[in-house]
């Protein structure tokens, strides 16, 4: 039997990778919506946009602290 897939997808720094509870397969993707001075933004949401076509569950989590942002 397989474990359950499951990707964090979330602005970068808002806890992603230290939610862990059960055990599953995480998927811990780059920061969503950033643009970065290396030029990786493409290589990122590619990452991003497989992990999801291959997860059970699709978790995205938001900083509280940050309150609504456009982004």
């Amino acid at each position: 039997m397989s474990l359950p897939v499951v990707a964090i997808i979330g602005r970068p720094n808002v806890g992603k990778s230290s939610l862990l509870d059960k055990y599953f397969e995480l998927i811990d993707t780059g920061g969503y919506g950033i643009v970065d001075s290396d030029q990786l933004s493409s290589h990122i949401e590619q990452q991003i946009h497989q992990a999801i076509a291959s997860a059970d569950l699709v978790l995205f989590m938001v900083d509280i602290r940050d309150g609504l942002v456009p982004l």
